[in-house]
């Protein structure tokens, strides 16, 4: 995502109702490093130049989801279940690795390459 993408995603967050705070505070303005958060989703955003602009999320589930360019809090939603390998937003998704997200018949296929020895580490 580009800074100004970023930024608007955040200003339309926040006028959707999400908390802000800055992440790094005091050390970091609010500005440069956010986290935003509601109803159990959790948002990290660094916005400190263009290349240095990103968005991080995860649901409630502390999974994380693949967050859409333009702000949709139902699409972010609707991200819960969706596949982070096949896309597939049919079945339910389950943790592969750290925080990934995946279905079933993905995690199956993938697993021994994500958490190999020591994955958790």
């Amino acid at each position: 995502m580009t800074l100004a993408e970023v930024k608007a995603w955040v200003a339309a967050a926040k006028a959707d109702g999400w908390s802000c705070e800055g992440t790094y505070e005091p050390n970091e303005s609010v500005e440069h490093a956010a986290t935003l958060k509601r109803d159990g989703f959790h948002v990290l955003t660094i916005m400190r130049s263009e290349t240095q602009a990103s968005i991080s999320a995860w649901g409630p589930d502390e999974l994380h989801i693949e967050v859409p360019v333009i702000y949709d809090f139902d699409e972010l939603r609707a991200g819960v279940n969706r596949c982070g390998y096949c896309g597939d937003r049919r079945k339910p998704t389950v943790r592969i690795g750290f925080a990934g997200r995946c279905c079933q018949e993905c995690r199956e296929k993938n697993v021994e390459f994500v958490e190999t020895t020591g994955w958790y580490n």
